[in-house]
């Protein structure tokens, strides 16, 4: 399962520098339909987007967001918090359905 990163360029730089293969720079007005395309790719896991463009989303991509399991998307803004809403372990053990530890 792929790991993908959507938001503006400032955003975007950090997960290109940090290695992740699939970085998307999208501008407010085509993210809607590129988020769509990303959030339907059976090979797409986990969806990391920039806050600021969840809220362009229609209320049903939103509660389709909150009703699937996978892929997981998770909401940073650009100081790297995450944004309101499930905590990143709860996210990722809701998709596969256990949960990961750090080794001792």
């Amino acid at each position: 399962m792929k790991i993908i990163a959507m938001g503006n360029l400032l955003f975007s730089i950090g997960f290109m520098l940090a290695g992740l293969p699939e970085v998307y720079i999208v501008n407010e007005d085509d993210f809607p339909k590129q988020f769509e395309e990303k959030f339907y790719d059976p090979n797409v896991g986990i969806i990391i987007v920039q806050d600021m463009f969840l809220n362009k989303l229609g209320w049903k991509m939103k509660k389709e967001i909150d009703k699937r399991a996978a892929p997981v998307v998770i909401s940073i803004n650009l100081e790297g918090r995450e944004v309101k809403g499930e905590s990143i372990d709860s996210l990722v053990k809701k998709a596969l359905g256990f949960e990961l530890k750090k080794g001792d």
